[in-house]
């Protein structure tokens, strides 16, 4: 088997500015205050190509940031003047801390952390967290997690049984800084990338085989597959393995092009990496596909020849295994051939070869919008791994 993968460079890029000369909300224009602000900001990357665009708002989506400091020793530090090991902060303050912009314009993407003025920083990591769920923020609030360690490795959801493509918008970003010192004297800029905790994959099924029934008609359709045995727990620290792990129901393709004869549906899945000894899994996780043939010699899907009043639609099944490891933030398109009949039964279904490359998760512009805070996304670095 070919696998084609791209490695993933479209993340989120903070701007962490320590600045001394910032005129903040609450302050006199005249005398600047010292504090911590966060600009929100697109990274650049050269030389390297965009071939389409994915504008799903929802999958980028920031709703709240979550800011914490880590000691040299991967403490969490408390700070500010009500000494809060975190502080959260959302657009219009039903989950948080309303937002404080520099010179009050939310378009400079600076947000000022008032609460954090006049302390001094020494050897510690900015670490910033998007759209934690509120039980996680009290952890973290009210002293339960104390360390970057046991902060990793919470689980921050759980997918519900038979709901293994329903992955909970809006997804969790976390970013760790290179460590940094700060006295309040200079100005200083410290970059955070905020990557998303899941991954994205699109299959792409081609109808190869001259006997499959080819359906274009959502409403009719008779096609279906279902995810099997997909990680259930999305953890805040990149995580090798899934405590247990969750199917779906049976599935409609989202999408057909029928001059190509394909079928299309995009999903969401947490990550794992089967290669590690720590892996809980031993198998990865598969998508079974319960297709129709007709069973008829003279009918041909290839040369658009119909079958005979008469002829039987039969399920025929498939099993599209995944690869040993699926890395977050990651996007993923998965081509599956199907070139010859499959089994008569979901036991022993006939195993597809598939190519596996990466396209764009891309966003061309940034947006501070009512209700949510949208960062923009930078291109795919384009890569083989045979």
């Amino acid at each position: 088997m070919k696998l084609l993968k791209s490695f993933f460079s479209s993340i989120f890029a903070l701007v962490i500015v320590l600045s001394t000369n910032v005129a903040c909300k609450g302050y006199d224009a005249e005398e600047p205050a010292k504090a911590l602000t966060i600009h929100i900001a697109r990274q650049n990357y050269a030389n390297r190509e965009v071939r389409a665009a994915y504008t799903n708002v929802e999958e980028d989506n920031i709703q709240t940031l979550t800011v914490l400091f880590v000691d040299a020793n991967g403490n969490l530090v408390k700070y500010g003047a009500n000494r809060e090991l975190t502080y959260k902060f959302d657009t219009n303050g039903a989950f948080g801390l309303s937002p404080t912009w520099k010179d009050n314009n939310a378009d400079s993407h600076t947000l000022v952390l008032n609460e954090v003025k006049d302390y001094v920083f020494k050897n510690v990591q900015m670490y910033v967290l998007a759209n934690i769920k509120q039980d996680l923020y009290t952890k973290l609030h009210n002293g339960t997690i104390t360390t970057m360690a046991a902060l990793e490795a919470e689980v921050h959801q759980t997918l519900e049984t038979d709901k293994a493509n329903e992955m909970p918008k809006p997804f969790l970003m976390t970013g760790v800084s290179d460590e940094f010192s700060w006295t309040g004297d200079t100005d200083k800029e410290v970059e955070v990338s905020l990557k998303r905790a899941i991954a994205k994959v699109t299959l792409v099924l081609h109808y190869d085989w001259d006997k499959l029934k080819y359906d274009s008609n959502l409403s009719t359709t008779e096609d279906r597959f279902s995810m099997m045995d997909f990680g259930a727990e999305t953890k805040v620290g990149v995580s090798a393995t899934s405590a247990s792990t969750v199917n779906s129901a049976e599935l409609k393709f989202e999408g057909y092009d029928a001059a190509k004869k394909t079928a299309t549906y995009t999903f969401y899945v947490n990550e794992y990496d089967l290669t590690k000894a720590e892996a809980a899994q031993s198998l990865p996780p598969y998508l079974l596909l319960k297709l129709k043939s007709i069973d008829d010699p003279n009918y041909s899907l290839k040369s658009g020849v119909a079958p005979a009043a008469n002829a039987a639609a039969l399920d025929t099944y498939y099993r599209l295994v995944f690869p040993m490891t699926m890395e977050r933030n990651n996007f993923y398109t998965l081509h599956a051939h199907i070139s010859e009949a499959g089994s008569d039964g979901k036991e022993g279904a006939r195993t597809l070869h598939f190519k596996l490359k990466v396209d764009p998760w891309h966003i061309d512009n940034m947006n501070f919008a009512p209700g949510y805070l949208r960062a923009d996304f930078a291109p795919w670095e384009e890569g083989e791994n045979l």
